[in-house]
């Protein structure tokens, strides 16, 4: 992992997110990226359905 990933991820850390649910967002080498969103186990009714930006993400998955 090249130092400006590592300082991005580090910064993404520390300020929060720019989404609306828990997630963090990793870049590997070879050009793959994870969007890893945070296990929702109990929540308020203003989570479902989930946003339209998740949404997206998750039809752009290629996994």
């Amino acid at each position: 992992m090249g130092l400006l990933n590592r300082i991005k991820m580090l910064w993404q850390a520390a300020v929060g997110s720019s989404y609306s649910w828990p997630a963090l967002d990793i870049t590997l080498p070879g050009e793959r990226y994870l969007h890893l969103v945070g296990s929702i186990h109990m929540g308020t009714r203003d989570m479902s359905p989930p946003p339209a930006r998740l949404l997206k993400k998750i039809r752009q998955a290629d996994a």
